[in-house]
């Protein structure tokens, strides 16, 4: 790569200090666009979990400066040759391209890969293009004369507005789900329900609360087999819980009955917007409609914090539509598929 272009290595802050800082700091400060779709989803935070948990021996490129930036993984084929694709290219939640000038920086990274990698660069797959929106129809005119662009995916993502506070977020909320919170409220009073709400602030506590998370997860219909308990989702969610303690955005709430862990909620803060992670409670409590409640709690707490948005993720899929009455706002994205012609 040329010189205007910063290379991280193959591993995170934390297991390899060959990584470039300066590019690191880079990609932090220009991920919070608000105007993106998923902005904490576009953050180092987010990427850098899921590298280390899912493929940490990917080479990540990020070309650009304050006014644009790409951010890219290399992905070796069978065949021998490569693609570029996000960081994080499972869910394709965040942007591959973020600021006004990040398609002339991704332009700049895909030059200077194709002028001194030995691979062959198959396709460049982009993420977090908002449909019929002025980026796509400029992502279309600057790359369609070099690719030949395909629609790979879409996803729609659900977002509530913390603005006026919890009266006012309740107000948004149908008469139903304001009188089902109520009698949920009484129910979890008579049994004795409290919530204790955690900011880990050190490398213990970060193990001590996702191990508290682990415990109710594994009572929870869950189990083993599903949610973040084992394997790769296990990994990527307690290294995304150290990375978001290191910066002082971690938060978690627990619904506890005396010492009894039988819930809880977790997620992270981007500069005003929390974005939702996981959540769950013990399928012996199942009475007492404890994912309701932690969410309520959840959102009273940030309007406390004077954030503004509430990210929820994917709001279509499986178990995914229980969202509806929590968020009222709709984004949808693509991921666009840029093969090499």
């Amino acid at each position: 790569m040329n010189n205007s272009a910063k290379m991280l290595q193959d591993k995170t802050p934390s297991t390899n200090g060959n990584l470039c800082q300066s590019g690191l700091e880079l990609w932090t400060k220009v991920s919070g666009v608000r105007s993106q779709a998923d902005p904490f989803s576009c953050r180092p935070i987010w990427n850098l979990a899921f590298h280390e948990a899912y493929s940490p021996k990917r080479q990540i490129f990020i070309q650009g400066g304050l006014d644009g930036l790409a951010v890219m993984a290399e992905k070796h084929q069978p065949n021998g040759s490569s693609i570029l694709t996000p960081v994080e290219p499972h869910w394709f939640f965040g942007s591959s391209m973020i600021g006004n000038r990040s398609l002339e920086a991704a332009n700049d990274l895909i030059t200077s890969y194709l002028s001194e990698n030995k691979h062959k660069l198959s396709a460049v797959v982009v993420s977090g293009v908002r449909p019929r929106s002025k980026g796509a129809h400029n992502l279309r005119n600057k790359f369609e004369d070099r690719f030949t662009l395909i629609k790979h995916s879409r996803k729609t993502l659900c977002a509530a507005s913390l603005k006026d506070g919890f009266d006012g977020y309740l107000s948004r909320r149908s008469s139903n789900t304001r009188k089902g919170l109520k009698k949920a409220y009484r129910k979890a009073e008579s049994a004795e329900v409290y919530f204790e709400r955690k900011c880990p602030n050190s490398a213990r506590e970060v193990k001590s609360t996702f191990d508290r998370m682990i415990d109710v997860e594994m009572k929870s219909w869950k189990g083993a087999a599903l949610g973040m308990a084992t394997g790769q989702p296990c990994a990527f969610y307690r290294t995304m819980m150290r990375k978001l303690t290191e910066e002082k955005q971690a938060r978690v709430i627990f619904a506890k009955i005396a010492d009894q862990d039988i819930g809880y909620i977790f997620g992270g803060v981007c500069e005003h917007v929390y974005r939702g992670q996981q959540f769950s409670f013990a399928r012996s409590h199942e009475d007492l409609s404890l994912g309701n409640l932690l969410q309520a709690e959840k959102v009273r707490w940030l309007c406390e914090e004077k954030i503004e948005r509430y990210d929820m993720g994917p709001i279509t899929g499986r178990r995914m539509g229980y969202k509806a009455h929590w968020a009222e706002k709709r984004m949808h994205i693509e991921t666009w598929m840029m093969k090499n012609v």
